[in-house]
């Protein structure tokens, strides 16, 4: 009861999911029973054996879900040959969203436009569910304004436009390149729907998931929940260096992202 209390501290609003996907919520699953298992139901073990164990359990996880991460990607942009199983890849990495409607004042510009005002480079991080949404019709807009598509909107349609269901981050060009802007939350991904990722439009950005879905959630837990301690061959079990280096990502990209925090969309 005591884990579970610090783990909610720790981690915002564990398993919803409006912000963590089906594969970041397992792994917060995982990473927590493991360290309930291996701290508090293994008392028959030294601390330090126990955090010997803890230790690689929790790299084993991570490196896992990493490989698993991947597979998704490779599978939904077309790569892989699983097809049969698009929809349960789908599903690990997509956020579910209530599907609201979207707010027309906050985002869309006044009549006589009436367009979508830009979300790419937002300062704030827009919900993932409405994101998508936004993103199929300003991706319409920018198709209108290159001529590569003749303007029809329908009546009706963005005063009745509502949050896509299930959303997956993907990449996308920034349209300003800049160090002001890229500092800024949501630099380089968006939220897209399941349609434009079938197509081909979107590409599922797998940086993202690791670094945001992946190593927050597993170095969050392993170094709030455990004071871990040097074994007798002066190596302590566990380390962001080499939670890094199984995962894949740069130990200052990873300082960084643990600097700004949880993505927590609005």
């Amino acid at each position: 009861e005591e884990l579970l209390y610090k783990v909610s501290n720790i981690i915002p609003k564990p398993f919803d999911t409006k912000i963590w996907s089906q594969l970041g919520n397992l792994l917060i699953e995982s990473v927590t029973k493991k360290i309930a298992i291996h701290m508090f139901c293994s008392s028959e073990m030294s601390i330090e054996e126990r955090q010997a164990k803890l230790g690689r359990s929790v790299l084993d996880d991570a490196k896992r879900y990493s490989k698993l991460t991947t597979r998704c990607s490779t599978v939904l942009d077309g790569t892989a040959t699983d097809g049969n199983f698009y929809d349960y890849f789908f599903d690990l990495l997509s956020f579910k969203s209530p599907q609201h409607k979207v707010n027309q004042k906050q985002f869309f510009y006044k009549r006589p436009n009436k367009k979508p005002r830009s979300i790419y480079d937002a300062k704030k991080i827009i919900n993932f569910g409405t994101a998508s949404a936004l993103a199929e019709v300003q991706a319409y807009q920018d198709a209108v304004d290159v001529g590569f598509l003749e303007p029809h909107a329908i009546p009706g349609v963005l005063k009745n436009l509502i949050e896509c269901e299930k959303s997956i981050v993907c990449k996308y060009p920034s349209s300003s390149p800049n160090s002001k802007i890229g500092r800024l939350p949501q630099f380089y991904w968006i939220a897209r729907g399941a349609e434009s990722i079938k197509k081909g439009t979107a590409i599922v950005n797998v940086e993202w998931y690791l670094m945001n879905q992946l190593l927050l959630v597993v170095h969050s837990l392993a170094s709030n929940c455990v004071e871990w301690k040097a074994s007798s061959q002066k190596m302590v079990p566990y380390s962001l260096e080499r939670l890094c280096e199984v995962v894949g990502v740069e130990v200052n990209a990873a300082k960084t992202a643990l600097s700004n925090g949880f993505i927590l969309p609005e």
